[in-house]
C-alpha cells in the first residue's frame, strides 16, 4: 500500500538495533509517519539521508566514531529535511543543547520521553517538522526552487572520514574482525567464562564484550 501523502517520511539513524526497533515501533503506530530506512553509521546515514531526502531524519547522539553533531555537520546543507537529536544526554546539557541547534538540530527530545510519554514525544516531533517544512515553503518562494538540488553539496566518504578521528589501522582491525568471523556469531563460551570473570572482579552486575565492524556492533 503506498503511503498517504500526508505522511511525513522518516529515517532512523541509530547505532543500536533496540533503539532503531523502539523508534520503528512507536512511529509506525502513527498513521502521520512512514518510516523509509535506518542506518547505524555515518556513511550509510549520509547515503540514505541524500538519497531518499526525507521529511525527518532522528539521530543519535552518541554512536562509534561520529557523533550526532558531527553528523548534523555533514547535513547542514540539507535544510528541508528536519533533523532531530534523540538523546537523554542533549537535555541534561543546555550548552550541547545550544550547539545542536546552532548545527542545525531542529530539536532535541529525550529517548525516556519515547517510553514514558509517547504523546510528548510525537507533539514535539510534529512541531519542529512542523518548523522546517514553513522554514522550506518561506525559503521556495523567495528563491527560485529549481536550483536547490544544485546547490547541495555532495559528500565524499573522504569527507565524511575526515570529519571524525579514525586509527591509522583501522583497515587492517576491520579487516581481521571480518576475517576472524568475530562479528555476527552466535552466543561463545570462551567470552561468557571472560565477561563472566572481569564482572566478579570489577563488582559490575554487567560486563560485555562488543565487537564492531564497519557498520555492526
Amino acid at each position: 500500500m503506498r503511503p498517504s501523502s500526508k505522511q511525513r517520511s522518516v529515517v532512523i539513524v541509530d547505532d543500536s538495533r533496540t533503539i532503531q526497533a523502539m523508534l520503528s515501533v512507536a512511529f509506525s503506530s502513527r498513521p502521520e509517519f512512514n518510516v523509509v530506512g535506518f542506518a547505524n553509521d555515518a556513511k550509510s546515514a549520509v547515503e540514505m539521508v541524500r538519497r531518499l531526502t526525507p521529511d525527518i531524519v532522528t539521530i543519535d547522539l552518541c554512536m562509534p566514531y561520529l557523533d550526532g553533531g558531527a553528523l548534523l555537520e555533514l547535513l547542514s546543507d540539507m535544510t528541508s529535511t528536519c533533523k532531530i537529536i534523540v538523546s537523554d544526554r542533549a537535555l541534561s546539557n543546555i550548552l550541547l543543547t545550544s550547539k545542536l541547534i546552532q548545527a542545525g538540530a531542529a530539536a532535541c527530545i529525550a529517548k525516556s520521553d519515547l517510553t514514558f510519554n509517547q504523546d510528548a514525544f510525537f507533539k514535539k516531533v510534529n512541531a519542529a517538522a512542523q518548523s522546517i517544512a514553513n522554514r522550506s515553503r518561506h525559503t521556495a518562494s523567495t528563491k527560485n526552487p529549481s536550483n536547490s538540488r544544485h546547490n547541495a553539496v555532495a559528500i565524499t566518504e573522504d569527507e565524511a572520514t575526515r570529519a571524525f578521528p579514525v586509527h591509522i589501522y583501522e583497515k587492517e582491525r576491520i579487516d581481521f574482525v571480518q576475517a576472524s568471523r568475530l562479528a555476527n556469531t552466535e552466543r561463545q563460551r570462551e567470552f561468557d567464562i571472560i565477561t563472566k570473570h572481569v564482572a566478579k572482579l570489577t563488582g559490575f552486575p554487567v560486563c560485555l564484550l562488543t565487537v564492531i565492524d564497519r557498520d555492526t556492533q
